[in-house]
């Protein structure tokens, strides 16, 4: 909110009365600025129409909250005052940049998001406010070529080209990239891919579609990370690995900076190299979010998967995002050594990995339900991978795998242990959380 455009182009921002509070987490008052608030009737209608991308007249925040919004002021008006830019309109009414929020759902328990704002895209006297129908799930009446903001729309598309020439970066994060209109999507990564054909594009989206492919994104966050941690759900994507693939890589990371920590989950530091070890296998791109190889158990934002308790346990005042903290450098039970131990085997077997399609996938009978398995093949090379994880953070689990090879004896890759093969079958017992990868 502090940003030089402000000064520059005061129209290509929302703007409310100076006067006008803030609302803060856990609030109700609809008289203070924060994320509209609806009735449950009312988000039920705007959910039901948004699934059915019914954007022809979707319901609009309160009065109450839209008569805080104003028209911006000129740019001679504009001033810096104790650090945050303050506007006076032509009847001495003082002005202020509004604050963002989660953009969807319409009632996210998010913090607030104070530090940034939103870009006003469109021109449209009948929309100068911020909702999730102006930000993302943009109303039909309102996105159309004649209120576009041209001016601004070429500013973002040069962005990265800027970036190009000057730093030489070869890919991006487009961070809510889903509230950006297609169009100025498809012209964005045209530009891009003029300089550089290769350029790479990751999407902050947590689903896997192909909605992503034809934005023209390389990889997704996808929500590994959620599946991961509840077993069922787990062995329902690697089924779908196995069954009918994804249309793009996603990201094999047990954690985000929007999501818990996979050290804080049940079973702590050893469900996050559990975590690592199966995910490394999959035809997905590793990904470290910064602190996970400490153990680090406190969350950088509380945007996913957090319960109320959690919210009330991390308030915005204590969230990394928002404020100063160090990383836990000293703790003991940091794995960088496994992630290495993990990576090398990976690199070892990578044409087998990171074959994404299904026939190179097989899910595999384990003999308890605690214990997931599966094999990565590649009939040219005549070579499998099997993996067997014991997903229980608590209990020993033994497995059984019928296999077919002339070994007598496999070797646990990420251990060096030998494991017997008799009348072609491999049994063991995996100790809590423990992943074991044979090549048979």
């Amino acid at each position: 909110k502090d940003g030089d455009w402000i000064k520059e182009h005061p129209e290509w921002f929302y703007w409310i009365k100076a006067d006008v509070e803030d609302r803060r987490p856990g609030e109700h008052d609809e008289t203070k600025y924060g994320n509209p608030i609806f009735s449950q009737e009312e988000l039920n209608s705007i959910i039901h129409a948004v699934d059915r991308d019914q954007l022809d007249n979707l319901i609009p925040p309160h009065h109450v909250y839209r008569q805080m919004f104003t028209r911006p002021p000129l740019p001679e008006f504009v001033k810096k005052e104790n650090g945050r830019w303050i506007g006076t309109l032509a009847d001495g009414t003082r002005v202020r940049i509004s604050g963002a929020f989660a953009d969807w759902p319409p009632h996210d328990s998010q913090p607030p998001w104070g530090d940034v704002t939103y870009l006003n895209l469109y021109y449209h006297p009948d929309f100068n406010y911020i909702a999730y129908n102006t930000i993302r799930m943009y109303d039909r009446r309102l996105a159309r070529p004649e209120y576009v903001n041209k001016m601004l729309w070429e500013k973002i598309a040069e962005i990265i080209p800027h970036y190009q020439h000057e730093f030489g970066i070869d890919g991006v994060m487009i961070d809510m990239g889903h509230a950006l209109p297609m169009e100025l999507k498809h012209e964005m990564i045209r530009r891009a891919r003029v300089i550089d054909p290769n350029f790479a594009f990751w999407d902050e989206n947590f689903s896997v579609n192909e909605q992503s492919v034809k934005e023209g994104y390389n990889a997704v966050i996808g929500y590994l990370w959620s599946d991961q941690y509840y077993p069922e759900r787990f062995r329902n994507l690697l089924r779908r690995c196995s069954a009918e693939g994804f249309p793009l890589p996603f990201f094999a990371t047990p954690e985000s900076h929007n999501t818990p920590r996979a050290a804080a989950r049940t079973g702590g530091v050893r469900y996050a190299k559990y975590a690592w070890a199966t995910g490394n296998f999959l035809p997905a791109i590793p990904f470290i979010h910064s602190g996970f190889e400490l153990g680090e158990q406190f969350p950088v934002n509380t945007g996913l998967d957090f319960s109320r308790e959690d919210l009330e346990h991390y308030p915005a005042g204590r969230l990394p995002l928002f404020s100063e903290y160090a990383y836990i450098w000293t703790n003991k039970e940091q794995f960088t050594d496994w992630i290495s131990r993990v990576s090398a085997v990976r690199r070892k077997y990578r044409s087998l990995v990171v074959d994404p399609s299904p026939g190179s996938f097989l899910c595999v009978d384990a003999g308890h339900h605690d214990v997931l398995a599966f094999a990565r093949t590649n009939q040219e090379e005549g070579k499998k991978l099997l993996v067997i994880a014991n997903a229980n953070m608590h209990e020993a689990r033994n497995f059984h795998i019928d296999i077919q090879t002339k070994r007598h004896t496999i070797v646990d890759q990420l251990s060096k242990k030998k494991f017997a093969v008799k009348h072609s079958a491999v049994r063991g017992k995996l100790a809590p959380g423990q992943v074991v990868v044979f090549e048979v």
